[in-house]
């Protein structure tokens, strides 16, 4: 039957009648396929149908029994058989392509996290500048040299401490508030349709804003505003703040430290983030490649495409079929390689600084105290 398909295509592709009998033809074929389906030796019959699909020897022997000796003549001098031969995609073939594709995502995979590894370990999320080097508040407890310059992975920045006495405190919670709708739907039992009612759900979230005002070494008052952070101060205690300037000229807190009940505070590790915004396009391009050769081969147990315009276009083709997947899928390795880089460095950072850190700030708070009680 699918050489008769064969025929009916090379000879009038444009018949109307033609057409009629290639689709008996072809549900023909797909009746006895289907018929095979769930039997034992439903493989070795695909096998072998496959293999007379092949046989030119057997497809002229059936345009002989039709009379189509001529075009007979033509299929056995053939170097290669018919582009458009219509053979049955079945579950096996379709499994047997994809285990052959595989290969391709497999090295895929691999090229996007190659790449998004030898990019992500230098890339830093938020910059930071160089604060001034000399004493900040002379006569007064100073972050030692080893400690004002931090070098983790891939990032290097320097960090300043400011000590301060806490004068004020204002606490403020917002409240946002979500209400969710659900329509009612309706459903069946038995032969009696009911109708569910609509449901309404409402949740909310909170975030908790200090204003704590301080009173610097140089006796000038200013105020640092903390976002859901648990550290407890209050009006005549000591703090100290361990922070990095920014481009923009702010300073962003890393550390802050009560030295009056002992409490430290992390507030920050965006400088050890990372930017994967190269990385994501990188990774993105790699992964859409490959999934569009991957869809190429696993499509081309289909009959072949005799327009040229739309051979022309199929690799494009492939590739827009293919860009949904690969932004996720590099999104999803991104994401992955920059929890990584942010953890290695925070790991660093607390094996290599936070423990002297630490005992400067336990080690400065008599003298601190000495000199804000004054």
């Amino acid at each position: 039957m699918n050489t008769l398909w064969d025929y009916l295509h090379e000879k009038a592709p444009a018949s109307q009648v033609a057409h009629d009998k290639r689709s008996a033809y072809y549900n023909a074929s797909s009746s006895v396929q289907m018929s095979h389906a769930n039997r034992p030796d439903a493989d070795a019959f695909q096998t072998s149908t496959e293999k007379l699909n092949r046989d030119r020897n057997f497809k002229r022997s059936v345009l002989e029994k039709y009379h189509l000796a001529d075009w007979a003549a033509d299929t056995s001098s053939s170097a290669s058989p018919s582009p458009m031969r219509s053979t049955d995609v079945t579950d096996s073939m379709i499994q047997r392509q994809f285990f052959t594709a595989l290969p391709v995502l497999v090295v895929t995979f691999i090229l996007m996290w190659l790449v998004t590894k030898a990019l992500l370990p230098f890339s830093i999320g938020s910059p930071t500048v160089e604060s001034p080097p000399a004493p900040l508040y002379p006569g007064l407890p100073q972050l030692p040299e080893s400690l004002r310059v931090v070098k983790v992975p891939g990032v290097t920045y320097t960090i300043g401490f400011t000590p301060a006495l806490v004068v004020d405190k204002e606490s403020v919670i917002h409240e946002y508030h979500t209400t969710t709708t659900t329509p009612g739907q309706p459903y069946t039992i038995g032969n009696e349709v009911h109708f569910a009612p609509s449901t309404t759900s409402t949740s909310t979230n909170s975030t908790k804003v200090d204003t704590i005002w301080v009173r610097t070494p140089y006796q000038r008052e200013t105020s640092w505003v903390l976002t859901n952070q648990k550290l407890k101060t209050r009006p005549s205690q000591v703090i100290s703040a361990i922070s990095r300037r920014l481009q923009d000229g702010s300073s962003e807190f890393v550390l802050l430290y009560n030295h009056t009940t002992g409490e430290l505070e992390r507030l920050s590790q965006n400088a050890h983030g990372t930017k994967g915004r190269y990385a994501m396009l990188l990774a993105t391009l790699i992964a859409s490649i490959g999934f569009a050769i991957w869809i190429g081969i696993i499509l081309s147990i289909g009959p072949v495409e005799t327009d040229p315009l739309n051979r022309l276009l199929s690799p494009l083709v492939y590739w827009l079929e293919g860009l949904i997947p690969a932004i996720i899928a590099a999104f999803i390795v991104v994401i992955r390689a920059q929890g990584k880089v942010h953890r290695r460095r925070n790991a660093y950072f607390e094996s290599h600084y936070f423990p002297g850190i630490q005992q400067f700030l336990v080690q400065s708070t008599p003298q601190l105290e000495r000199y804000f009680a004054a």
